[in-house]
């Protein structure tokens, strides 16, 4: 079976997604539990985002005459939007300040980021990867996957 990096990354959108409509319903039903359920969210998008910097962006980086590799800058520069937005949740809930402004914020960065990463980033990542590669970096994306998030920082 041919791995894809191109298909882990958009599966850890969904996942992360995920973890973002969980949080906003146990923000409604159980807004004791929403820090904690909130930070899970966090700590997945922190990991994919250190998946891409580590992993995906070197490779595009690599190949200056690929199109994707222009999106390298403006993706980290969104990188660098979203962190601060995650934190600025984060200590809003700390708080027990309404977080709904901060989370329409690091939504909306989101939205625009993911699918600029899906669209024209990913299939690149893995039209650059001969088969050994792509199975090297399908094995490190499973190793960091964000389906079970680790300890909470």
């Amino acid at each position: 079976m041919e791995a894809s990096a191109d298909i882990l990354l958009s599966e850890d959108h969904q996942a992360i997604d995920k973890l973002y409509d969980e949080f906003l319903d146990v923000k409604r039903t159980k807004p004791q539990e929403a820090l904690d359920s909130f930070r899970k969210y966090k700590i997945s998008l922190l990991r994919h985002i250190k998946c891409e910097e580590d992993l995906i962006f070197p490779v595009l980086l690599k190949s200056p005459k690929e199109p994707a590799s222009e999106e390298v800058f403006t993706l980290r520069e969104e990188h660098q939007i979203i962190i601060p937005l995650l934190m600025e949740v984060e200590n809003q809930l700390k708080q027990g300040f309404d977080t709904t402004t901060s989370e329409r914020s690091l939504f909306e960065e989101l939205h625009e980021h993911n699918a600029r990463e899906e669209m024209r980033v990913y299939a690149a990542v893995d039209r650059l990867l001969n088969e050994p590669e792509k199975r090297a970096v399908a094995e490190a994306l499973k190793s960091l996957r964000l389906f079970a998030p680790g300890p909470q920082s």
